[in-house]
């Protein structure tokens, strides 16, 4: 997790640093002197890279600069997803471990309340989706903060109207969406609930298939699962060219 933070930061920085050499690339394009604080913070930081009289040697010597910062920050990102992704697999196994140490330990009582699908469910499909809210806060959450960060010291740095400016639209656009993802949020559970259910019908219907057999009842578990599922028996006729009766 350690070396995941370290490049995000690392890559939202130079970032944000290749995005600024625009203003001495654009300055040097169009003939215009660096005055800007950010300019004067880059020759200090770069030499004399920038002031040179010939202004396609200074045009070439930026453009190299922007794009070893922008290899560079592909570098750290892609070191990042490589520590990222391992984190998510350790903190998966070791989520499944503890939950199955910890179903051990419940009474009875539980299992007869709860059924097999919904635990099954609770240690498959919720570990992998507590791996994928990590990718969101270690890897892309971590990364846009600092990136977040990072721009908001530069706005201040080159012009604190700029940045007045985008601190009023931005919880403006915040607010906005808040709307949209209270409804994501309430999708997301309604979601986890039937995948619960789903979970549910097939090992009850699989670990019971002799019994479904010897009682040819594959037809009625089939019709089952279509009315459970909220499409009702009628949108959905047997493939079957007879009738069947069932037995008591």
């Amino acid at each position: 997790m350690v070396g995941t933070l370290a490049c995000n930061i690392i890559a939202a920085v130079l970032d944000v640093f290749s995005l600024t050499l625009l203003i001495p690339f654009l300055n040097q394009l169009f003939g215009q002197p660096n005055i800007s604080s950010v300019s004067e913070f880059q020759r200090r930081l770069l030499g004399n890279l920038f002031d040179v009289s010939n202004r396609h040697v200074a045009l070439r010597n930026i453009i190299a600069v922007i794009l070893t910062a922008v290899v560079l920050k592909n570098l750290f990102v892609w070191a990042s997803g490589q520590l990222g992704a391992r984190l998510q697999e350790y903190v998966t196994r070791d989520l499944r471990n503890a939950l199955y140490s910890h179903l051990q330990r419940l009474p009875l009582g539980y299992f007869i309340r709860v059924k097999t699908g919904d635990i099954l469910a609770r240690v498959l499909n919720d570990t992998q989706q507590t791996k994928q809210v990590i990718t969101q806060a270690v890897t892309q959450s971590v990364q846009s903060a600092a990136n977040i960060l990072v721009a908001i010291a530069t706005l201040l740095f080159m012009s604190w109207r700029l940045f007045l400016i985008a601190a009023v639209v931005a919880p403006l656009l915040i607010a906005i969406l808040q709307p949209l993802l209270r409804r994501l949020r309430r999708g997301h559970r309604k979601l986890s609930n039937q995948y619960g259910e789903i979970t549910a019908v097939v090992q009850e219907s699989i670990s019971g298939m002799r019994l479904v057999k010897g009682a040819r009842r594959e037809l009625y578990e089939a019709m089952k699962q279509v009315a459970e599922s909220g499409r009702g028996p009628k949108e959905q006729t047997p493939s079957m060219g007879c009738s069947i009766k069932w037995r008591d």
